[in-house]
């Protein structure tokens, strides 16, 4: 009869290292545990930082731009122009309104409308994008667009480019153009104060941009003043804390106005036609998803997409 094995013994020092090495494994387990929630925890505090540091910038980059555009937009409604009823009179206003541009780089055109149809605006051309963009000769660095009614032919487009020192450089043809003011949004919103219409995408310059638009003393003269919006696009890219971030400026509607990436805003839908791309068409899979089920309520976002969680907020 083989004899009864007892209990296994294991060494005192043996036992006391096994509980050692898990107590040291499972306080690790713990602490890494903890690391991860407190850092989670703050690169999400850190995101919503971020994103009141970007909306707070937004609404100040806006007022910023639009506070002297406003400004300009009253003294130049004071001005001989708003009387002016022939080309020659609108151009004796030339270096007044060239003044007014200089003063607000985001400012890409100052236009008046008159009360029997007739269209006069200023834009500046110094970029090669411009020059291009409307065949400006190179020394060029203003292009004023004059339509009038002209008798036996209709409307007629008059088209004159400007040197710095306002020298004439060239003026086209006159063409033939249906164009009417008084049929455009900012002619038709205008009010006794400045007001900016709702943004949308300038079909000449390919910006996307508002009108601030204003009824001068005479009736039926509208003063207004283009502002291109695409240095927000700028600013969202500065404040991407990682490269998945994300960060729009939308419209109601879910047309973009400003991304990190300001090549995507603008959609090319024809030959020549042009539009504001929406956010569910940006190459983001998240925004495609959120674009998909458009609620621009404000709120906060906590979502997960794709095995990810996302936070954020929209702001008004």
């Amino acid at each position: 009869m083989k004899p009864v094995a007892g209990p296994i013994r294991i060494p005192l020092h043996i036992t006391i290292g096994t509980l050692f090495v898990c107590t040291v494994v499972l306080l690790g387990i713990v602490l890494g545990i903890q690391s991860y929630t407190h850092s989670r925890d703050m690169i999400f505090a850190s995101a919503e930082d971020v994103h009141r540091r970007i909306s707070t910038e937004m609404q100040l980059q806006f007022r910023a731009t639009y506070r002297p555009v406003v400004g300009s937009l009253k003294l130049l409604a004071l001005s001989p122009i708003v009387e002016a009823d022939s080309r020659e009179q609108r151009g004796e206003s030339l270096l007044l309104l060239t003044r007014a541009l200089a003063e607000v780089q985001a400012v890409s055109g100052i236009q008046l409308g008159y009360p029997n149809g007739d269209y006069f605006i200023v834009r500046p051309v110094r970029t090669d994008d411009m020059k291009a963009r409307f065949a400006a000769p190179q020394q060029a660095e203003y292009m004023v667009d004059n339509i009038v009614e002209d008798s036996g032919v209709g409307r007629v487009l008059y088209r004159s480019f400007y040197d710095d020192g306002l020298s004439l450089v060239r003026e086209n043809p006159p063409l033939p153009t249906d164009y009417d003011p008084r049929s455009r949004p900012w002619y038709l919103a205008a009010e006794t104060q400045p007001i900016a219409i709702e943004p949308y995408l300038f079909h000449f310059i390919r910006k996307v941009g508002t009108t601030v638009t204003l009824k001068t003393g005479r009736p039926g003269v509208v003063i207004a003043s283009d502002v291109a919006l695409d240095q927000f696009s700028e600013t969202m890219g500065r404040y991407r804390i990682t490269p998945n971030s994300e960060a729009a400026i939308i419209r109601a509607d879910g047309r973009v106005l400003a991304y990190h990436d300001a090549a995507q805003v603008v959609e090319k839908r024809g030959d020549d036609a042009f539009g504001l791309a929406h956010i569910g068409d940006l190459d983001s899979a998240v925004l495609t998803a959120f674009g998909a089920e458009l609620d621009v309520t404000p709120r906060r976002l906590d979502i997960e997409h794709q095995g990810k969680r996302w936070t954020g907020s929209i702001d008004r």
